[in-house]
């Protein structure tokens, strides 16, 4: 099991049994500390999801905060980002589907079915 604890707003650690895969993606992020007397590792909190999802997609059972972590179901993001494209003046459209494809794109660390319908939801918009 990978242990998040939030220590504050900036620092979050992460606890495990030794394990090589592990250790790769903690390093996956640009800030990561470790610390042999205390045996854990520390990352930047803005960092967690990302961490998560990658370790819960790699088959590891995932506990934040004393919860265990799951993603969230895209099927239920779906409609906001339906929702943020119909309200968007078309002039933002563009501007704010680049921005989402930076984050939302598996490439960059996203989700593949999050970027399909962030891909849906734009050409629905432009119609």
């Amino acid at each position: 099991m990978i242990l998040f604890t939030t220590v504050d707003a900036d620092d979050t650690t992460v606890r495990f049994r030794y394990d090589p895969q592990a250790v790769q993606i903690v390093k996956s992020v640009p800030v990561h500390r470790w610390d042999p007397q205390a045996k854990e590792w520390t990352v930047e909190t803005s960092w967690v999801e990302l961490l998560a999802k990658r370790f819960y997609d790699k088959g590891y059972l995932v506990s934040v905060d004393g919860e265990l972590w799951a993603p969230p179901d895209p099927k239920l993001i779906a409609p906001p980002l339906l929702a943020l494209f119909d309200v968007l003046p078309a002039r933002l459209r563009a501007p704010a589907y680049r921005a989402l494809s930076k984050v939302l794109h598996p490439d960059a660390g996203g989700d593949v079915e999050l970027m399909k319908q962030l891909n849906q939801a734009n050409e629905r918009s432009s119609r």
